[in-house]
């Protein structure tokens, strides 16, 4: 389990990144769609704000719950039997180029390979 301390962190950087996002919005609605500067100075635009900045922090600890859950169900050896065989297959697919060409080495005679080489 993470401390609290690391948990306030992304807490905190969710927050501040939504907010960059909505200053972005506004931004950009204010000097491209012309709208009034007095449309984000109201109370419904405030409560929306922190309404958008509270569920970015909640989906960013549900995220972050389901991340640690799912690493937990994999530590347990409940890994899914698909995944963990088609990472062999990718390990056995970036190795077969190397065999291929260990085997057709092998495979000459050794003059050939010592002029070769």
């Amino acid at each position: 389990m993470k401390p609290p301390t690391d948990r306030l962190h992304a807490c905190l950087v969710a927050a501040a990144l939504s907010v960059i996002v909505i200053q972005a919005a506004v931004v950009i609605s204010i000097v491209l769609l012309h709208v009034p500067v007095t449309a984000f100075e109201s109370q419904p635009f405030r409560a929306a704000v922190v309404a958008a900045v509270g569920c970015a922090v909640l989906l960013v600890r549900w995220q972050a719950r389901r991340a640690r859950r799912k690493a937990g169900f994999l530590s347990r050896g409940h890994a899914n039997l698909r995944a963990s065989r088609a990472a062999c297959a990718s390990k056995r697919v970036a190795r077969e180029p190397l065999r291929a060409r260990r085997r057709a080495n092998f495979s000459r005679p050794r003059a050939a390979r010592a002029s070769q080489g």
